[in-house]
């Protein structure tokens, strides 16, 4: 017979998702979102993909082929590119 530890605590503890979460305004969505993204989408492959096929971030078609290599949308690796484009821009001011 296996025995199964159920903690019914722990539900009160998960943090759910709610209107205010799509609104990307909770530092905690935000950087669970960043987590995510650098998790599907590591910066040293997208950046290595890119530069040896550059893409325009508002054409459809490679961006669809790129977004299916991560298994991922086009929204979530657009979103992707232009926080790794922020990032470049702001270490070249530094």
């Amino acid at each position: 017979m296996l025995a199964v530890h159920v903690d019914r605590r722990f539900a009160e503890s998960v943090l759910k998702r709610d209107a205010g979460s799509a609104t990307d305004t909770e530092w905690l969505e935000i950087e669970a979102n960043r987590f995510a993204a650098a998790l599907l989408m590591p910066k040293h492959i997208l950046v290595e993909l890119l530069t040896a096929s550059p893409i325009d971030i508002d054409d459809e078609g490679p961006l669809e082929d790129l977004s299916k290599k991560f298994n991922v949308s086009k929204a979530t690796l657009q979103f992707r590119i232009r926080n790794l484009l922020g990032e470049l821009a702001t270490k070249r001011r530094a």
